[in-house]
């Protein structure tokens, strides 16, 4: 059952709620450079959240932590000169998955569909310890806006747009630096076996959701407890493992379509969400884009 219950924040949630002031002391520390600031705090999340993971309950002034522990990183990251690590676009900047194929030239397309396979297994096997992972498959593989996002995990906008920021980056480093993540999440994307072919785009993008779909562990929700979680009048944000599933789970998504009044998976296209932040207002449609593609996803997710 979901327990309406507080529990002690993670330190998933714990970085997030800190982030404005890290993006501040980032951009102090790197003399108000936008792109290093952010890799800085993209490296002190993996710090925070996955290598170190420190005992919460002994950090007396968090501030004092967060603030030594990026100006640590930031030397680190100094001796690595690091500026030009990602000179190129990585796929995982575009808006969706599909939006990224649509503007990759031809004889890259096998490297490109070989990356989008790694970050979506990547996201797969990251759900189940971060939440990040579970908004980035919401927002680039199942083509939800961050709006939409937002009322599915109860969660404020902002906090959706910042994992959402996160997330890319820390795919971005699966796919160029797997061993800076130190898991065993990112050894598994480096060792993805690589395709020695093409897909069309629909091929591709239902090949993807299949994955995903695949990848569903844990109990559906019953109707009783979603009745009871979202109309709730306190927002409690859902939990990570729970979310790991409904993302993976096209029942339980749909049944939280419906009570939000929302597109339902098989409506959707990744190119339908791009641009402004406007869902539909018929539940029934998505927001327009390539039908065939829409009917591509139905027959994939169906099997």
């Amino acid at each position: 059952m979901l327990k309406l219950l507080k529990i002690s924040p993670s330190h998933e949630d714990l970085f997030i709620g800190h982030y404005q002031r890290l993006l501040g002391w980032s951009l102090q520390l790197t003399e108000h450079d936008r792109d290093l600031a952010e890799d800085l705090l993209h490296d002190a999340f993996i710090h925070f959240t996955t290598l170190t993971q420190p005992n919460l309950k002994t950090i007396q002034n968090l501030d004092g932590y967060f603030y030594g522990m990026l100006r640590n990183l930031h030397l680190s990251q100094e001796r690595r000169s690091s500026r030009g690590r990602f000179q190129q676009l990585s796929i995982v900047e575009y808006e969706s998955a599909a939006t990224g194929l649509k503007t990759i030239d031809a004889r890259d397309l096998i490297r490109v569909q070989d990356d989008l396979r790694r970050v979506c297994h990547y996201a797969c096997a990251r759900k189940e310890k971060a939440k990040l992972a579970s908004v980035l498959i919401l927002r680039f593989f199942h083509g939800y806006y961050p709006s939409e996002i937002a009322r599915i995990l109860r969660s404020p906008r902002p906090a959706v747009d910042k994992w959402l920021q996160i997330a890319r980056a820390e795919a971005k480093l699966a796919l160029t630096r797997p061993t800076a993540l130190g898991s065993r999440d990112a050894r598994e994307t480096a060792e993805f076996l690589p395709a020695s072919f093409a897909r069309t785009t629909d091929d591709l993008l239902n090949e993807l959701r299949h994955t995903i779909l695949q990848t569903r562990r844990g109990e559906c929700l019953e109707l009783g407890e979603l009745d009871e979680f979202y109309p709730a009048s306190e927002a409690v944000p859902m939990h990570c493992e729970r979310l790991s599933h409904v993302v993976s789970c096209e029942d339980c998504l749909d049944e939280i379509n419906k009570m939000l009044k929302l597109p339902t998976l098989s409506d959707r296209y990744p190119t339908d969400s791009i641009g402004k932040d406007s869902p539909p207002k018929n539940p029934s449609g998505g927001a327009g884009g390539d039908a065939g593609g829409r009917d591509a996803a139905k027959t994939a997710v169906s099997k």
